[in-house]
C-alpha cells in the first residue's frame, strides 16, 4: 500500500508548484473562521492569572496543532504553530506595503502567497502592534523572582517521611559489657514520662499518589511550553525590528530612485524642448527665456 504523500512534510512548507495540499491549508482554514485570529491575539500568554483560568497562546496553539495531527502532520508542535502565525503576520505587513505602493499581484503573492486570502483577517493596525503587545503582556505576567519547580509542587510532593531506625539493636549494643553480661537499662523517671507524653508529635505527611504526580508533570510540561513561546517572542521581536528597519531602508531607496528618475525625465524633457526650439530658429537667449518662463 503506497504511503501518504503528506507524511514527513513540515508545517513550514509552502504550497507546491503542482498544487498539492500542505499544512498551510490547515492554518488558512483556521484563520478564516470568524473570531479565531482575535482569540489568538487576546490570549495573554499565561494559564492562570489571579486565580482565574485564562486562555494562553499555548492553549490556542495546542488546538491548532491538534488540527494538524488530524490532517496527518503528526510532528506538529504548539511552538511551531506560534512561529508560523508570527511569520505570516510579518509577511502580511510586507505584502501590504507592496500593495500600497502599487506593486504587481505577482510580487505581492511572492512576498506572501496568502495575502488576498487573509487580507480580511489580518488587521494592519493591529498586526503592526502585535509584537509590542506580546512584549507588554509578557512583562505584566512575569514576576521578578520566579519560583522554582520544587516550590510549585503540591505540598504532599514536598513532604519528607522521617527515617525509622531500629532501637532494639542499638539498645542491646549500648548496654552490653565486655564480659557479655547485659548491664541494667536505665529506666525513665515518672516526671520524664509525663513530660514526654505532653509533647505533640508532628503528623506524618502522606506519600504522593499517582494523580498528584500526574498533575505536577502536566504543570511542568505547560510551563516548558510557556517558556519556549516566551523565548520565541523575544526572538521574533528582534527579527521584526530588523525587518522593519530593512523596509524603511528599502522605502528610502525607493524614494531616492523615484526622485532621480523624475530628475532624469525632467532633464530629457528640457533637452527635447531645446532641440525643438532650435529647429524653429529661436536664438540661445530666446530659448533660455522660454525655459525660464515655463519653469
Amino acid at each position: 500500500m503506497p504511503k501518504s504523500s503528506r507524511k514527513g512534510k513540515g508545517i513550514l512548507a509552502n504550497v507546491e508548484p503542482q498544487g498539492n495540499s500542505t499544512g498551510d491549508e490547515v492554518l488558512v482554514s483556521w484563520l478564516k473562521e470568524p473570531g479565531n485570529y482575535t482569540r489568538f491575539n487576546k490570549a495573554n500568554g499565561r494559564n492562570v492569572k489571579n486565580g482565574d483560568a485564562v486562555e494562553s497562546k499555548t492553549d490556542v496553539c495546542k488546538d491548532i496543532a491538534a488540527l494538524y495531527h488530524q490532517a496527518g502532520f503528526i510532528g506538529c508542535k504548539p511552538s511551531m504553530v506560534f512561529y508560523k502565525l508570527n511569520t505570516w503576520e510579518s509577511k502580511h505587513v510586507t505584502a501590504h506595503l507592496l500593495a500600497r505602493d502599487g506593486a504587481s499581484e505577482a510580487d505581492i503573492r511572492k512576498a506572501f502567497p496568502y495575502y488576498y486570502d487573509l487580507m480580511d483577517v489580518f488587521d494592519i493596525s493591529a498586526t503592526s502592534d502585535t509584537f509590542a503587545n506580546q512584549r507588554r503582556q509578557q512583562q505584566q505576567s512575569s514576576t521578578p523572582h520566579r519560583q522554582s519547580i520544587f516550590l510549585r509542587l503540591p505540598r504532599s510532593c514536598k513532604s519528607n517521611k522521617p527515617m525509622v531506625g531500629s532501637s532494639s539493636a542499638s539498645s542491646s549494643s549500648m548496654f552490653t559489657t565486655n564480659n557479655n553480661r547485659p548491664s541494667p537499662v536505665p529506666q525513665a523517671s515518672p516526671t520524664t514520662k509525663k513530660r514526654n507524653a505532653n509533647v505533640r508529635q508532628p503528623p506524618l505527611s502522606p506519600l504522593p499518589n499517582n494523580t498528584t504526580m500526574s498533575e505536577s508533570s502536566t504543570t511542568m510540561v505547560s510551563d516548558d511550553d510557556d517558556r519556549t513561546i516566551q523565548r520565541m517572542i523575544n526572538i521574533i521581536e528582534e527579527q521584526q525590528q530588523r525587518h522593519n528597519e530593512q523596509i524603511d531602508r528599502m522605502f528610502e531607496m525607493y524614494q531616492q530612485q523615484q526622485s532621480t528618475t523624475h530628475h532624469i525625465l525632467k532633464t530629457q524633457l528640457k533637452l527635447s524642448l531645446i532641440s525643438q526650439f532650435r529647429e524653429i530658429g529661436m536664438t540661445k537667449d530666446e530659448i533660455v527665456e522660454q525655459l525660464r518662463s515655463e519653469h
